[in-house]
């Protein structure tokens, strides 16, 4: 929209904010600019002011001269300045307003405050140097130049963070106001929708959790099921993370959230490897056979002990030979340490194996048969009430049915009872008659 104003001799036509046109007239104010495009309202304020004679009126009353008040608003809005904020009116002057999370450092000039999303603050000249003060509210604390969120017992830090007067102090790795912030679990724990991600301060890896915490995540599955997947090798836990973890019983140990079979005996100590594989870690003097660490003694320093296909091999040194190359076995039936029964050291006891309690299915699984042990081997026999159906079998083989009373011994006893009381009355008549 055009204006047109008075200026003296110069009338002014304000075409728009950057464009303003000067049209010269005959008198004063010849020096005027004709056209300035893109103009500085500074620029404008010094030209203007430089060439303008401003058209006076005598107060009746008291004298004074006042100049036009279009004229004035005009001039008052070209002196306001106002960067990152917005000029506003204080009583009959304009000033400079920040826009939210600015702070003035002079009366024209905003800057940006960094104190963190919605936060404004202060900014002071002291010794030459801005200092900035965050105007945080009750919940947060400056920290760091920044507003950041204070935690308590009712918001604890997470992820191992520990709190000291507000102020969660996270550990390596963590950030965030209340360390939740962990790089490492934006690409793991999937789905997203039902599973949580949370760092294990111990072991700085990642754990995966169910949102559903009555839940335990399987991370092979990438799935959240009501089973513990730590037996029967152990039992699961919850930590204070909201993760499951498994407590393994002895012989067992914790593989991807599972407890797994290991045991090397007692001449080494087993781990489970990132694959999956049982690896035994044997003492001086055992080797590994069969998966368990063996004693394995050449009888000297610097010779070397292995097994190869049961037999006990003695690399030896220079100067030295094998001697007493021989094995020992248990016989069936017994075996030695490490539960070892092909092969057992010199001088090792053999002990009898309880075959009836370490085989359920050493005797046939029916009702009528018990299992009895015996030194090196056992047998099967029949519970009360039951006799053996065939008698021509291995003891370990035998098959028993319920016992089933004959009648014809019975029969028999009867058959000669009667016969006595007829010839004992056949001779009473006899006797009688003669």
């Amino acid at each position: 929209m055009n204006s047109k104003m008075p200026f003296g001799k110069c009338e002014v036509f304000i075409v728009a904010l950057a464009t303003v046109c000067c049209v010269c007239l005959h008198g004063k104010g010849s020096h005027a600019l004709k056209e300035l495009k893109e103009l500085d309202l500074a620029i404008l304020e010094h030209e203007l002011l430089q060439n303008y004679e401003p058209e006076s009126r005598t107060d009746e009353e008291d004298g004074t001269v006042n100049v036009n008040s279009n004229e004035s608003s005009v001039f008052q809005q070209a002196e306001c300045r106002c960067k990152n904020g917005r000029c506003v009116k204080d009583g009959k002057q304009d000033v400079c307003e920040c826009f939210p999370e600015f702070a003035k450092i002079n009366d024209t000039d905003c800057k940006y405050c960094d104190c963190g999303p919605g936060f404004n603050c202060t900014l002071r000249t002291k010794y030459g140097t801005i200092k900035k003060i965050c105007q945080c509210t009750d919940d947060y604390l400056q920290w760091d130049e920044k507003c950041k969120l204070k935690c308590n017992k009712d918001r604890p830090c997470q992820n191992g963070g520990s709190c000291y007067s507000g102020r969660c102090e996270c550990p390596r790795a963590v950030s965030g106001d209340l360390c939740e912030i962990y790089p490492y679990c934006s690409n793991q724990c999937y789905p997203k929708e039902i599973v949580d991600c949370f760092y294990n301060p111990e072991t700085r890896f990642y754990r995966c959790a169910c949102k559903n915490r009555s839940l335990t995540y399987y991370e092979n599955d990438q799935d959240c099921k009501p089973a513990c997947p730590c037996e029967p090798g152990g039992i699961c836990i919850e930590d204070s993370y909201g993760s499951v973890s498994c407590d393994c019983n002895s012989g067992y140990e914790s593989y991807g959230r599972t407890c797994k079979k290991c045991d090397c005996g007692r001449g080494g100590t087993c781990r489970i490897d990132y694959g999956g594989w049982k690896v035994c870690s044997c003492r001086e003097g055992y080797v590994e056979r069969n998966g368990q660490c063996t004693s394995c003694d050449c009888g000297i320093s610097g010779a070397k002990c292995s097994f190869k296909e049961g037999i006990k091999i003695c690399e030896c040194p220079e100067g030295y030979r094998n001697h007493l190359g021989y094995t020992c076995q248990c016989e069936k039936g017994y075996r030695g340490e490490d539960c070892r029964c092909s092969e057992v050291e010199k001088r090792e006891a053999c002990e009898d194996i309880d075959e009836c309690r370490e085989d359920s299915w050493a005797c046939p699984p029916w009702k009528d048969v018990q299992c009895y042990n015996l030194p090196g081997t056992y047998k099967c026999m029949c519970k009360p009430g039951y006799e053996p159906v065939d008698m021509n079998v291995s003891p370990q083989d035998t098959r028993c049915d319920e016992y089933k009373k004959s009648w014809v011994p019975a029969i028999i006893v009867i058959v000669i009872t009667l016969f006595m009381i007829i010839f004992t009355v056949w001779i009473h008549k006899c006797v009688k008659n003669c």
